[in-house]
């Protein structure tokens, strides 16, 4: 009787522990319920990663589709990942495709590797090895988690360009430099 209480006692200090509130989500649920468009964004990356709350993709994607009214690129790279993956909602590489792109081309790094995946790899759009050079070499120069990755993936799409897809690859890439890297 005495190990059954002591098992019940603990397991109900564990759950009480991990459905408790974080102070760091309960201050961004107020902030972004108040329209704080940026606390928004931070908590639907929180809930779609798992940092510093439980995994909830249905959670994220609603606080996302809040930030989203921002016209934040951020927020249009998470949401092109949620609909690559179909973390929340359904999967559609063509929307996800066509996020990447206005993100990208609002010098987001992290969507111009994505962005360059997908034309590599022909998702939500015809399969491209110029275009995905283009768009991975300009994430490489930028900062971001994804920038090893992005230089790593450049590398290899070059192995597969003729000489004369690389130099008109690479002129292309100093065209847009200055138009689509911060």
């Amino acid at each position: 009787m005495k190990v059954q209480f002591l098992a019940f006692f603990f397991t109900s200090l564990l759950v009480s522990s991990l459905t408790a509130a974080n102070p760091q989500i309960t201050a961004l649920e107020t902030s972004a319920k108040a329209g704080d468009h940026q606390a928004q964004l931070n908590l639907a990356k929180a809930y779609y990663y798992g940092r510093d709350a439980q995994q909830d993709y249905t959670s994220a994607i609603k606080w996302l589709k809040q930030a989203l009214n921002s016209d934040n690129p951020q927020a249009k790279t998470l949401m092109g990942l949620a609909l690559t993956h179909g973390h929340g909602v359904k999967k559609n590489l063509k929307q996800a495709f066509q996020l990447f792109a206005e993100a990208s081309r609002e010098k987001e790094g992290e969507a111009q590797f994505y962005l360059g995946q997908a034309y590599l790899k022909g998702k939500g759009t015809d399969s491209n090895v110029i275009s995905a050079y283009i768009w991975l070499t300009l994430s490489s120069h930028q900062s971001h988690t994804k920038q090893t990755e992005a230089k790593q993936a450049q590398q290899e799409v070059a192995k597969l360009m003729t000489p004369a897809q690389l130099n008109n690859a690479n002129i292309l890439v100093k065209q847009f430099k200055d138009r689509y890297e911060q």
